[in-house]
């Protein structure tokens, strides 16, 4: 999925469990982390020097995108940032819903090397960039009836 389809739905799920605009903005930068093990996403791009060797050591949709790294993100947010915990969660978690809807599908039972989903839509295709735009139309109506 494109980023900002990642970006868009962590933003907007963690509007609709009723975060505050913080914890909105925390689920949409967690919802690009899965992406660092790969140089060629967003975050990569500006962290090369973390997403090279993550790239290196466990390739892209390794264990980045597995159940397990939800787990380890959860339990490091409730002892470093507990306030934020479950925005970072449904961030980190929305991206790998998501890219469980792709071809190329997630290992969310990692190191079991089995990769699931249903592909149901290319990165970058019509779909996708829909998608991105409707998550975004769908955040922006939330926030309107939030705001007014």
């Amino acid at each position: 999925m494109r980023w900002t389809t990642h970006l868009a739905t962590g933003m907007l799920a963690a509007t609709l469990i009723g975060q505050p605009p913080a914890g909105i903005a925390v689920a949409g930068v967690f919802s690009l982390l899965p992406d660092l093990d790969t140089p060629e996403s967003k975050l990569g791009r500006k962290l090369p020097f973390i997403s090279l060797p993550l790239n290196l050591i466990f390739g892209h949709r390794g264990m980045l995108h597995s159940l397990l790294a939800v787990i380890i993100a959860y339990i490091a947010a409730i002892q470093f940032f507990p306030t934020w915990a479950i925005p970072m969660t449904i961030g980190y978690a929305s991206h790998l819903i998501l890219d469980s809807l792709t071809p190329s599908k997630i290992p969310w039972l990692w190191p079991y090397p089995e990769y699931y989903g249903f592909p149901l839509v290319m990165t970058n295709s019509l779909t996708d960039i829909t998608l991105s735009v409707l998550m975004t139309l769908f955040l922006a109506a939330s926030w309107s009836q939030i705001i007014f």
